[in-house]
């Protein structure tokens, strides 16, 4: 797999399972089973990109690349503070990925900047780098990348936005309501002919993510005693699919993280004939899930 990132170090590679954290433990006074924390074997924060600004051959080409204005840096810096915050400087250890997109890799620039500012330890010797990742990209074009022709999915929208067509949240379908306005579209007929990147393989890019994380989390280990921390720059219909099985949301505008606004899940990698498990943290709601890296399903548990 071209996308396996492998950490530079020589104690990476797991010898035996390792859960370092009891799942329960008897006390001498009363014998209760006593529930301790289990921490996850690997964390990834998902991160969307800031808001960009386009040039108008971007627009009429749907290659959108995208800048990030000043304010809109400012806001990044802000979000990537908090963030750096909330990492345990102590047991955690940075791996960033990003989109190749350049709206992504601007604001992993200022995300990672902002780390080195506040101490947070990174896995790599190169302090911070950031790896691109194709299959972070944002909604794909299919025959028409890089064409001059334009993308015939992105002048369905401007076409239709103006003929005030409701979409079922009551929103108007269009280019601001994109995501849920591929949903839709994406069930009619003709939908091949606009050439765009369906749902349903966008869930599957979503859950080859997944999988390679879970991977990661089972196959390496960091030195010992810390957890790795993927911080991972994209766009909002990858973490849709995770959103939509955990929440019931993510499709309608605003539903799903919002410029540079992340969102965290904990990996406890499957062992022999059984499932991960994926806590999911998004605003003040947290949920878990069960996911099977073979098959690359997910549903949400009934704990």
């Amino acid at each position: 797999m071209s996308e396996i990132f492998v950490p530079e170090s020589e104690h990476i590679f797991k010898a035996q399972d390792r859960h370092p954290d009891p799942d329960t433990e008897q006390t001498p006074d009363t014998q209760k089973e006593v529930k301790k924390v289990v921490h996850p074997d690997l964390k990834a924060t998902f991160f969307r990109h800031g808001r960009p600004t386009y040039s108008r051959e971007e627009l009429i080409s749907g290659q959108m690349e995208g800048e990030l204005s000043e304010e809109s840096q400012k806001q990044v810096e802000a979000s990537a503070k908090l963030l750096a915050d909330q990492i345990d400087k102590k047991r955690e250890l940075v791996v960033m990925w990003s989109s190749p997109k350049n709206r992504a890799v601007q604001t992993s620039q200022i995300v990672r900047r902002v780390f080195e500012e506040k101490g947070v330890p990174f896995l790599r010797k190169k302090t911070g780098e950031v790896r691109p990742t194709k299959k972070l990209e944002m909604i794909r074009d299919f025959e028409t990348a890089g064409d001059e022709k334009g993308s015939p999915f992105w002048d369905k929208l401007i076409e239709i936005q103006g003929e005030d067509v409701l979409l079922p949240s009551g929103k108007k379908m269009g280019i601001a309501n994109w995501q849920e306005s591929l949903h839709v579209l994406s069930q009619t007929e003709g939908f091949e002919d606009l050439q765009a990147e369906h749902p349903d393989h966008i869930r599957k890019r979503a859950m080859s993510i997944l999988a390679h994380l879970e991977f990661i989390a089972r196959k390496m280990e960091p030195p010992e005693g810390k957890t790795l921390r993927f911080i991972v720059f994209g766009h909002e219909e990858i973490v849709t699919p995770l959103l939509q099985e955990a929440l019931g949301q993510g499709v309608e505008s605003g539903t799903g993280p919002t410029y540079a606004e992340p969102l965290t899940i904990g990996i406890h990698p499957a062992k022999e004939g059984e499932q991960a498990l994926v806590d999911l943290q998004f605003r003040e709601q947290r949920v878990s899930l069960g996911f099977d890296p073979q098959s690359r399903n997910i549903h949400k548990t009934s704990s």
